[in-house]
């Protein structure tokens, strides 16, 4: 079950909405930059046209009052009219001021130019006004128009003249035509710049609207668009919460029904391994129960020399049928690790076939039922002949179980480098919902006329047929048979001469069974075991190597003390699981002792896992329990 939520896979989409995002917020922000400007440009043009309307004010009312004034004075000859037009003259500056206002203003040099013609008309306009001042003046005693008009100069003529001729002279200078024209070319610049300076603000005005009116659109879409983006990351988020949430609750549901079903499968297991261990129990006990009713059978006395035999031989053959079962143990669990190691070679099928059938030819004969072998002519076939041998074993001695009549047909065949072979029994079958747990490692079934075994059989034939690569079928019919067949897929074959060769250069490599050097009977061993019994047995056996020098030890700790006691110690053969002092810290004290570091020290255990690890431990070497005779030759060899 996945622990991560699948990864949304919308990528697309993510990425129209970040892009739709960030050039929503950029346009709208460079739109909000130049409306800003737009609105500082309408300002600026309408600050300028109101400034130019108020220059050009300043300059009319100026020439006009002057006018006034001047006119005035020489009709009345009074001079307050005079005093109050300078008075008010320096105090505001008209054309200075109408000048500044229209040098600082960003317009158009146009609208300069009609200021500046103004300028120079009002000049010629303040020369003939300001003659007519000076004709009028004598005799007035104003220090603003003496101050004013002092520097014009009068002509011989109007000097001479009398003050109503000069004031005469005066009014007809100020009412003529030239004055009069000049008047007019003065009105008519203030009002061409006036009607210029208004086309022109129109012009920009409109230019900086319709400019607005762009943007304000420009922004209200992008508006739009982020509106438009938001919802989509509010809507992918939610769509992310919802499939998130459904999810959870798929992953929940899921894991409610693993975990039913893994509890179903713990209760299906323990009742299994119940059935499995209380099957095994009736198995051990039944060897157990010869190994122990004949042992005291020859304890209390056996004088018949042929019962004797025959109860040591029931002792022993009980003691291999314990072992197998032990092998089958370990070989079921090696398969389900996958630890089980195959060796191939050139394997002839027909005498394998042969050699295994006649094993069950005295039990077939018993039941009157009878046993065929039909193997096709085939080469010999690179195969795991044991492997072979174990499977075909454990099929036709279930086919003898549970056929009571009849036959029985082992088939071998290959054709297009597959390799099958079948046991077809005509027994009491099996029903088909069986069929499913009928490989089950710790599964046997029931009332099919013969409850022996453990019903690891199978299992391990299912398992041998997988790590070859291949399948065990099973086809049956409940009251009339089974049929049990192996198919091995791209098997290899060999031809006789191959075959020979193969088994020539093995018969040169293989080493024939060593005999124990004289060296190590002289050798004083030391044996450590908690186990009275196990100690007896090992020392026993020992003795028949001819091995007398003997030390023993109950535990760890006992055999560290006689080793510092007694360095003529040259072997140490110790059990692992003891009291006190185990085996992995005895060797682990001998190691550490400088004159006891290069000791041999063996381990003898039931653990396989050992032979695996006794290196790292300190070990020399492993010696498996149960120990024979011949293993421990070939071991201290």
């Amino acid at each position: 079950m996945s622990t991560q939520p699948p990864a949304n896979k919308s990528y697309k989409m993510l990425i129209i909405l970040n892009i739709l995002l960030v050039v929503s917020v950029c346009v709208i922000v460079y739109c909000a930059i130049n409306i800003n400007n737009v609105l500082l440009n309408q300002s600026i043009n309408y600050r300028s046209h109101l400034q130019y309307h108020i220059a050009n004010d300043y300059f009319r009312y100026g020439s006009d009052m002057l006018t006034d004034a001047v006119r005035r004075y020489a009709f009345s000859q009074d001079i307050k009219y005079m005093d109050a037009y300078f008075e008010e003259f320096f105090k505001l500056r008209h054309r200075e001021k109408a000048l500044e206002r229209t040098q600082d203003l960003e317009i158009d040099q146009e609208l300069k130019n009609y200021i500046s013609r103004a300028m120079r008309f009002s000049k010629n306009l303040m020369q003939t006004e300001y003659h007519a001042m000076h004709l009028v003046n004598e005799g007035s005693g104003s220090p603003y128009v003496y101050e004013e008009v002092n520097h014009y100069r009068l002509t011989p003529q109007e000097q001479n003249a009398t003050h109503e001729e000069r004031c005469r002279m005066a009014q007809n200078l100020l009412w003529s035509e030239q004055y009069i024209h000049a008047k007019k070319e003065i009105y008519s610049s203030l009002s061409g710049g006036l009607e210029r300076a208004s086309v022109l603000v129109m012009k920009r005005h409109r230019a900086l609207r319709t400019k607005l009116n762009y943007l304000l659109i420009a922004e209200g879409l992008s508006l739009a668009i982020l509106v438009i983006a938001i919802f989509g990351f509010i809507l992918r988020r939610r769509s992310e919460n919802t499939r998130l949430i459904a999810w959870q609750a798929n992953e929940t549901m899921n894991m409610n029904k693993q975990l039913q079903a893994e509890r179903d499968k713990a209760i299906a297991a323990e009742n299994a391994k119940s059935f499995f261990f209380s099957t095994v129990s009736h198995d051990i006990r039944t060897p157990l129960n010869a190994i122990i009713g004949f042992s005291e059978m020859l304890q209390m006395g056996i004088d018949n020399p042929e019962e004797k035999k025959k109860a040591l031989d029931s002792i022993v053959i009980s003691g291999h049928t314990l072992l197998e079962l032990v092998n089958d143990v370990l070989d079921l669990s090696k398969l389900e690790a996958g630890k089980m190691e195959f060796h191939p070679e050139p394997t002839n099928i027909a005498k394998l076939v042969k050699g295994v059938t006649t094993s069950f030819e005295i039990a077939t004969m018993r039941n009157s039922v009878l046993l065929r072998v039909e193997v096709e002519e085939m080469p010999y076939l690179k195969l795991d002949p044991q492997r072979i041998r174990q499977i075909l074993f454990n099929l036709i001695g279930n086919a003898v179980k549970f056929t009571k009549k009849g036959s029985i047909i082992v088939r071998a065949s290959y054709k297009n480098e597959e390799f099958s072979m079948s046991v077809t029994d005509t027994g009491c079958g099996i029903a088909d919902e069986d069929k499913k747990k009928l490989m089950s490692p710790y599964v046997q079934l029931r009332g099919r006329g013969n409850n022996d075994g453990t019903g690891l059989g199978l299992a391990i034939c299912k398992q041998l047929a997988n790590q070859m690569k291949g399948t065990l079928e099973v086809d049956s019919v409940l009251g009339q048979g089974s049929t049990f067949t192996l198919r091995v897929p791209k098997v290899i074959a060999f031809s006789q001469k191959d075959a020979k060769a193969y088994f020539e250069t093995c018969s040169k490599h293989k080493e024939t069974s060593p005999e124990l050097d004289t060296s190590i009977q002289e050798k004083q061993i030391l044996i450590v075991d908690d186990s009275p019994l196990n100690l007896a047995v090992l020392k026993a056996m020992l003795g028949r190597l001819n091995i007398q020098n003997i030390v023993t030890a109950s535990n760890g700790k006992e055999a560290l003390e006689k080793l510092l006691e007694n360095r003529n110690v040259e072997i140490v053969l110790t059990d692992m699981f003891m009291p006190v002092m185990d085996g992995e810290e005895l060797v682990r004290e001998i190691r550490k002792i400088p004159e006891l570091e290069k000791l041999p020290v063996y381990a003898i255990t039931a653990d396989v896992e050992m032979q695996n690890t006794y290196m790292k431990k300190g070990f020399d070497n492993v010696l498996l329990k149960p120990i024979t005779l011949e293993k421990l030759k070939v071991f201290l060899a």
